[in-house]
């Protein structure tokens, strides 16, 4: 009896294995794209975050508001499911160089922080020392 030649062409494990190796592969990016595009929405969640965040703070600088706790004034995005907004008296002795918040007599200075909680339950702040006038709760 002859054998026959093989004279070209792949033999079915070879396709099998080609198949798995590319499948491997597939699988692989597919995973590689999903978390990518959910680190890309996060990314977006902290951005609006903190521009509302941002605006807040901004705002509260210019508003010359009773130092006080309250809630954001600006409308809140959809990600972020609270807002509150802290502004507390400090003294800075330029002497010293120190700023200590929470007490004194005298202000000449103000610490306002924005605190945004987003849907995922994750808190931004940001806060500013700001210089400027605070009403006393008299009506201009």
């Amino acid at each position: 009896m002859r054998r026959a030649r093989r004279t070209g062409g792949l033999s079915l494990l070879e396709v099998l294995l080609a198949v798995a190796v590319i499948g491997v592969g597939v699988l692989t990016l597919t995973r590689v794209h999903t978390g990518a595009l959910q680190a890309s929405l996060q990314a977006e969640r902290i951005a609006e975050t903190t521009r509302l965040v941002r605006n807040e703070l901004e705002w509260q600088r210019h508003a010359a508001l009773q130092p006080t706790s309250t809630d954001c004034l600006t409308a809140l995005p959809d990600v972020v499911t609270d807002c509150r907004v802290d502004i507390e008296p400090c003294t800075f002795d330029a002497d010293a160089g120190t700023l200590t918040c929470g007490g004194g007599t005298a202000p000449n200075t103000y610490r306002i922080a924005v605190t945004a909680t987003r849907e995922d339950g994750a808190t931004q702040t940001l806060s500013a020392l700001w210089t400027g006038t605070i009403l006393t709760g008299s009506d201009p």
